[in-house]
């Protein structure tokens, strides 16, 4: 019995250890975005914003229904075509000021 608890208790120190990691290489990246250029690709800003694709992409479309009298209210536009698709942090970083406001 001993030992079965003790396997569990292995295997959950490692899981923890694993998203530990994760977590710790995330805020990293995160950190990293200040000194790095302003252009982030698709899963640069997933990360930097802590959303996932499903998101990104709702936000980009609310973005592209909205009125040209709107577009300074929604998501920031988006930069180039198919896989060379890019945004910018900084304004990502002006349109999350005035969501906190």
């Amino acid at each position: 019995m001993a030992e079965a608890a003790s396997i569990h208790e292995d295997g959950l120190v490692t899981l923890l250890r694993k998203v530990v990691r994760q977590e710790l290489r995330a805020e990293a990246d995160r950190q990293s975005f200040a000194s790095a250029s302003p252009w982030m690709n698709r899963e640069a800003v997933m990360s930097y914003l802590s959303i996932s694709s499903t998101k990104l992409h709702e936000l980009t479309v609310e973005r592209s229904m909205a009125r040209d009298s709107e577009k300074d209210k929604v998501f920031p536009p988006r930069y180039g075509e198919g896989r060379n698709i890019r945004y910018n942090r900084d304004e990502i970083d002006a349109w999350m000021r005035r969501q906190a406001q």
